[in-house]
């Protein structure tokens, strides 16, 4: 992640993946911000996105945005302070 901050300067580094990078990136206290784009398409299956996240990670909600076909959220990314 260092070389992707470096490479990216002052502009954003965006992380792509499945849950299992997302679970590890948010875990490492590397994210500030999460956006979740849902489509509602069940699929029967899949991996949770939010399991094995340490509970003193917590999603401040700061936008919606509703369209036919998906559901736009974006989250602030807070840590409990400690001893919390």
């Amino acid at each position: 992640m260092n070389l992707a901050r470096e490479a990216a300067g002052s502009q954003d580094v965006h992380i792509g993946g499945g849950p299992a990078i997302a679970q590890l990136f948010l875990n490492a206290g590397l994210v500030d911000e999460v956006r979740l784009h849902i489509a509602p398409r069940i699929l029967g299956g899949g991996t949770r996105l939010f399991d094995n996240v340490d509970p003193e990670v917590h999603l401040v909600p700061r936008q919606v945005e509703g369209e036919p076909l998906a559901t736009h959220l974006v989250y602030e990314v807070e840590r409990a302070p400690a001893g919390d």
